[in-house]
């Protein structure tokens, strides 16, 4: 049985490549370092009929910065503003203005 490692090197990619060429139904690449809430709502439609996981989303995006809430991107247990999945749902609103009022907020 081959390793990760060997399996890489056959096909010629590194971890970081082959993240970078993930993709689901072809539309929408794995793409990290992006906040949630920045979303355009074509690309969490995508999401959704991508059938991508909480798991999948906490690992691929970020909450904001101002946010200390524990694993807001979780969806069930998350941050129910930020996992506001709907068009111009709560999670377009998103701002150090809207969430100053939430315990979870720092600078």
């Amino acid at each position: 049985m081959a390793t990760l490692r060997q399996f890489i090197a056959e096909i010629g990619n590194t971890k970081e490549e082959l993240l970078d060429n993930q993709q689901g139904n072809g539309v929408l690449p794995c793409v990290t370092n992006r906040y949630f809430h920045e979303l355009e709502q074509t690309e969490i439609d995508t999401l959704i009929a991508d059938k991508k996981t909480a798991g999948y989303i906490i690992e691929n995006y970020k909450q904001p910065d101002w946010c200390n809430y524990p694993e807001a991107l979780s969806m069930t247990m998350g941050c129910w503003s930020l996992c506001d999945l709907s068009k111009d749902g709560l999670r377009t609103k998103i701002s150090k203005d809207f969430c100053k009022g939430c315990d979870c907020f720092s600078l």
